[in-house]
């Protein structure tokens, strides 16, 4: 029995090699995912400068709204050409 080959141990290592795959297969999608997240983390950052340019832009426009109230309002309003004849 000298040339025969063991069942048990071509199961096991089968199995050993099975699970080298296995593992580095794992391996394989790890990395996927890593640069996943570094993909996801970029776009993150991405629209935290958007959020940031947002609140710029609403206090820009807060700022005009005042202005332009301002404007339509001032407070020593003279009083117009017809409003001067009129009171004559």
């Amino acid at each position: 029995m000298s040339g025969t080959i063991d069942q048990g141990a071509v199961a096991i290592a089968t199995l050993a090699f099975f699970m080298l795959v296995q593992f580095g297969l794992a391996i394989w999608w790890a990395s996927g995912i890593s640069q996943r997240m570094k993909a996801l983390e970029e776009k993150a950052k991405d629209h935290g400068s958007t959020r940031d340019e947002v609140i710029r832009l609403q206090e820009q426009i807060k700022t005009l709204i005042q202005a332009v109230e301002r404007l339509a309002n001032p407070p020593n309003q003279r009083p117009s050409r017809q409003q001067r004849q009129s009171e004559a």
